[in-house]
């Protein structure tokens, strides 16, 4: 078995240096020296003897001596003191190792060990032990395996943080400082990873597109700096500061072609004609905008429907309908009161008679009962919609003045209606 992991070790080192033959030409190899502490984990087999141990854990050194043969491989020497592992009855062993391997850098942001890299590595060693116990080694030599990030500095000077595995006897978990010496230390690399013209190290956006025109900072323009570029953005002049969607422009949440920014009413009806200011024109004053107005030059002072028009002294209440020989209004019904509702709100100054009207089959008194319940069951609704009781009265007329044939079932149905009749206008101050 350690045959196996000798040669594994062998063939994972023999591979790791061949790369290096694939480094840039630009790359210059660099010595290096670090030296470091840290924790130590013990672990001597103590299974064929009396002993066993009290402490497996210490604090240890590290000395390095190392060189880089690309921004990828290193070669490095080490030799470390773990410290000792306390051992009962009474007696200590102690740790040290010497060994040579190499370090491959799986990610170096500077890729000539300078910034952010992490790396793995691997090495052949050897463990010597002191103790004033009775205790030999099997085997002194061993394969070892470690893990680490190390962060390089412009002047040569690295952190190194890293864990090692020797053996099966002893792992350090140590923090290092180490400097390297040579022409790198001051060499800038010129590295333009996207190939838009701007070297990486001042590219701003180091995942450019090919073929797109970038500023100096390696990044599209964005000429009214709302953060869309120019090649995405449909409003290419948007005042800066301003809040836009994903086409660069500034939202419009009631699509009337003036952003919510400059935009008085936000929620204007789609379609509707509007001013500057992102609001519903309404140019004769009247209450009812411009896209809904029927009458589109009402007088000033006039009272007008929901069409825009001139309020008639009497109006048939279309829509308004009742269960059979009840007075209870179906749901339709009190969709269609939500028109009155606007009404009499906009208009508190008027008292209206809510009349209500029946044909002429079955007994007058009975027509005449029914035509009051219904009439006031339209004023209940209305209340619970919030108009004015004060300006409301009920009043139920049965079969009287038809306004068709009772003769005919269409005749009769017409008959069957509620009306509104304007009965005063009293003073206010305003009408709208």
């Amino acid at each position: 078995m350690k045959t196996v992991k000798y040669l594994c070790a062998v063939a994972l080192l023999g591979l790791m240096t061949s790369t290096a033959t694939a480094a840039e030409e630009s790359f210059e190899n660099r010595w290096y020296i670090g030296a470091g502490l840290g924790i130590s984990e013990l672990d001597p087999d103590v299974r064929k003897t009396t002993y066993s141990i009290q402490d497996s854990r210490d604090s240890g050194y590290l000395l390095n001596l190392g060189y880089d043969l690309s921004e990828r491989i290193s070669i490095e020497g080490h030799y470390a003191d773990l410290g000792e592992a306390a051992i009962a009855p009474g007696g200590t062993i102690g740790y040290q190792i010497f060994g040579v391997g190499a370090s491959y850098y799986l990610y170096d942001k500077g890729e000539d060990h300078r910034g952010l890299g992490a790396f793995l590595k691997a090495g052949l060693g050897v463990m010597k032990n002191d103790s004033d116990l009775k205790f030999e080694r099997q085997n002194d030599g061993h394969i070892f395996f470690g893990a680490g990030v190390e962060y390089g500095f412009d002047n040569g000077f690295a952190l190194r943080t890293e864990l090692s595995l020797y053996d099966e006897d002893a792992q350090l978990l140590s923090v290092s400082l180490l400097k390297r010496f040579g022409g790198n230390e001051h060499k800038t690399t010129v590295m333009d990873d996207d190939r838009d013209g701007v070297v990486n190290s001042v590219d701003q956006c180091p995942m450019t597109p090919p073929g797109l025109k970038v500023d100096s900072t390696g990044c599209e323009p964005d000429g009214d700096r709302d953060g869309v570029v120019n090649r995405q953005d449909q409003c290419p002049t948007t005042p800066q500061g301003s809040k836009v969607d994903a086409t660069g422009c500034e939202p419009d949440g009631d699509q009337d072609g003036v952003v919510d920014s400059r935009d008085s009413c936000l929620n204007t009806p789609l379609g509707a004609a509007i001013d500057a200011t992102g609001c519903a024109l309404d140019r004769d004053n009247d209450g009812i905008l411009d896209s809904q107005d029927k009458c589109l030059n009402s007088a000033a002072d006039a009272m007008v429907d929901n069409t825009g028009c001139v309020l008639a002294a009497v109006t048939i209440l279309k829509g308004v309908q009742f269960e059979s020989s009840s007075a209870e209004l179906k749901d339709q019904s009190k969709r269609a009161l939500d028109k009155v509702v606007d009404i009499l709100k906009r208009y508190p100054q008027i008292v209206v008679e809510v009349a209500g009207y029946t044909d002429s089959q079955g007994a007058r008194d009975d027509n005449e009962q029914l035509s009051e319940r219904r009439a006031k069951a339209v004023v209940s609704h209305l209340l619970s919609m919030g108009v004015n009781g004060r300006s409301m009265i009920a009043r139920g007329y049965g079969p009287a003045h038809p306004v068709a044939d009772n003769d005919t079932a269409a005749g009769r149905a017409e008959n069957r209606r509620v009306e509104l009749h304007i009965l005063a206008y009293l003073q206010s101050s305003g009408g709208r």
